[in-house]
């Protein structure tokens, strides 16, 4: 194995440091300039199902979150066979969206199915095309504007054996016609895992022109650093080829691929390019972090002391296989409930690769300075992967 590091100049420790941390300095710049990018200037809010934007005049610059109080209807669909039913709110269903659907009257949160409502005042002469985003909601929903239906994931039902899960981002336009008011019916159904059921995420609203600007600027952005990634796992591979089938290099790319899966799972992509149903959705998960930590694993397991490392790497291994057993043969229901084990098992290379790494530094050389910046790349994918599902 000693075919890892080249017998080429050995750079000096404090080099090493140097470059790393501006590495990391840049990274952490990059996401802070990625979070303003999202920032949404001050806007009305939603409040009591409304949401007044007649005298918000940069609307035309900015899309905006649909955050706040919207009106809900629990173990109600407001609108069935695409015809609106007559309803009434009582004064305090209200809730928070984004957020579970836990209401002043139910605490316990653990309705099937409900619908969400809100109505937003719009001035016509800033523009008539509007565009809506739906990036998450658990399980299965339709969306309608002033009473059309215009997207949907999944198929919402009153009983669980009718209905279809599936939580797919999509997107939406239409155009008003001789009115000012948008009205917006979402009807939800969460029967696989009811407590953390509704709306989860911001919903993403605007103009068309700002929408469509914005939507397709992250989309670059997450497909320039995909392809980066993919070079990084290329380039591991051609050495693994080279060098006597040394199989760190071989794990390196296994890393990379899962950190490519989990920036297009954080984003929202892969499950909007590829029809996949919900089980699996929530399996490719979970598998893409184990797959990508077991990997980062066995590419620092050397730097642990020859006294533990046998145990170590046996206990891991074991974990690893278990819990991929596990999520291939259990329902997605059981999945949310063992999410911690999922996590410990996720963090515990992401937290010792970082010390190994560095007592390892005067190891480092011309030939792989860039595979410890890409693996420093990717453990920092897969921890914020690791935030979201945690958090969401």
């Amino acid at each position: 194995m000693d075919t890892f590091v080249s017998h080429n100049y050995i750079m000096s420790t404090r080099k090493i440091i140097l470059i790393v941390s501006l590495f990391f300095i840049t990274l952490t710049l990059f996401r802070i300039l990625w979070l303003e990018f999202h920032t949404i200037p001050d806007h009305p809010n939603v409040s009591k199902g409304e949401l007044d934007l007649r005298n918000w005049d940069q609307i035309t610059e900015h899309m905006i979150t649909l955050d706040g109080e919207w009106e809900f209807y629990p173990e109600t669909f407001l609108v069935e066979n695409n015809i609106a039913t007559n309803f009434s709110l009582s004064k305090d269903n209200f809730i928070q969206v984004p957020g579970n659907w836990t209401t002043p009257k139910n605490k316990s949160n653990t309705y099937g199915y409900g619908s969400y409502r809100l109505r937003i005042f719009v001035d016509s002469n800033k523009g008539q095309t509007y565009g809506i985003r739906i990036p998450s909601i658990d399980n299965a929903s339709e969306l309608y504007i002033n009473g059309e239906r215009v997207g949907q994931s999944g198929k919402p039902a009153v009983e669980k054996e009718f209905y279809e899960p599936l939580n797919t981002p999509y997107t939406a336009f239409f155009t008003l016609d001789k009115t000012d008011e948008i009205e917006i019916i979402i009807q939800v159904a969460n029967f696989e895992y009811p407590s953390s059921g509704g709306i989860v995420q911001s919903i993403q609203f605007g103009l068309a022109e700002p929408f469509i600007k914005k939507t397709n600027f992250e989309y670059n952005i997450v497909i320039v650093a995909c392809i980066i990634y993919l070079l990084h796992a290329l380039y591991s591979f051609v050495l693994f080829l080279l060098r006597n089938k040394d199989l760190r290099f071989l794990y390196f790319s296994f890393m990379i691929f899962g950190v490519i899966l989990a920036t297009l799972i954080e984003q929202r992509l892969l499950f909007a390019w590829i029809p996949i149903s919900f089980e699996w959705s929530i399996k490719i998960t979970y598998l893409a972090m184990i797959v990508g930590c077991f990997s980062l694993f066995q590419l620092i397991k050397h730097l642990i002391s020859d006294s533990t490392r046998g145990i170590f790497n046996r206990a891991y291994l074991i974990l690893c296989v278990i819990s991929i057993i596990i999520i291939l043969i259990l329902p997605a229901s059981y999945h949310f409930s063992l999410e911690l084990l999922y996590v410990i098992i996720m963090l515990i290379p992401c937290l010792l690769a970082p010390a190994l790494m560095f007592k390892a530094t005067s190891k480092i050389n011309n030939d792989n300075i860039f595979l410890l910046l890409a693996a420093i790349a990717a453990i920092g994918s897969l921890i914020w992967l690791i935030i979201i599902q945690t958090f969401r």
